[in-house]
């Protein structure tokens, strides 16, 4: 058996803990071979990053290490990723491990199928960004990924199957409340999307249904310009969204009489501007 495998399991099993990290370091440094051993200070490094204040020398230090450390092995590293996650700007890494992911589905981007439940049980993903649904990739999409640990979702910008060019929900959006596999989701960000005001009462409605009615801390409608003060006002009025930390509607064109009404209903809760 590949004797990474237990650590890795370890690792992904448990996202939050950084000692099965660390543990893995170890390991990694004792195998005498040049690219784990910068892998084990990569991972030092990166943790020790999460405590570190910015504005301290030992901050600056450590992203100058990280750097490097990037620069020089990253291109190594990329070869335990399904092979589409090796492209540049695709992976995020987070505490020595990739943490957020870039993709896209469509008729012929089927490359999805390389990302099978087995490669999430190995790596400790917490976001998810699909850029692209389109074609056939605009049902089962939510089937395509493991997603019982993925925190955060991204979809688009400008993802029609979400929203069609009038606005209207498609049938991304019909999956996407209906799934029954976003139970850890605490970050929804839709920003960027053509979400009409009937979109939003649409997804209000829907909303207590949903997978992650009870988990989501924070929804981002940011630059959906053809929201108005009419969707401001279901936004204000519905209850369904009680338990949102944060709701950010930056770039939104709202009157100073909605965003007020907002403001009225969300408290600092609202981020807008």
């Amino acid at each position: 058996m590949d004797p990474h495998l237990p650590f890795l399991r370890a690792i992904a099993a448990n996202p939050a803990d950084d000692l099965p990290r660390l543990v893995y370091a170890d390991f990694l440094e004792e195998t005498d071979e040049p690219h784990h051993i910068a892998r084990a200070h990569f991972i030092r490094t990166q943790i020790a990053l999460e405590t570190l204040h910015p504005r301290t020398r030992e901050f600056r230090e450590a992203k100058a290490l990280e750097r490097q450390l990037q620069e020089a092995f990253e291109h190594a590293w990329r070869f335990d990723l399904p092979e589409y996650l090796r492209a540049d700007g695709r992976v995020t890494w987070r505490r020595g491990f990739p943490d957020a992911i870039r993709v896209g589905y469509g008729i012929w981007d089927d490359w999805g199928r390389e990302l099978n439940p087995d490669w999430f049980d190995l790596h400790p993903i917490r976001v998810v960004h699909v850029e692209r649904l389109w074609g056939q990739g605009a049902t089962g999409w939510t089937t395509r990924l493991s997603w019982r640990r993925v925190t955060g979702l991204k979809l688009g910008p400008r993802v029609e199957v979400l929203a069609d060019p009038g606005g209207n929900p498609g049938p991304a959006f019909a999956e996407l409340m209906r799934a029954p596999v976003f139970t850890a989701l605490r970050t929804l960000d839709l920003s960027l999307n053509q979400m009409s005001d009937a979109w939003l009462v649409h997804f209000v409605s829907a909303f207590p249904g949903a997978s992650f009615a009870s988990t989501l801390e924070e929804l981002d409608l940011s630059n959906c310009h053809t929201v108005t003060d009419a969707g401001a006002n279901t936004l204000a009025t519905t209850r369904s969204l009680d338990r949102l930390k944060v709701l950010r509607l930056v770039g939104v064109p709202l009157s100073g009489a909605a965003v007020v009404m907002l403001r009225r209903r969300f408290g600092e809760r609202l981020v807008v501007g």
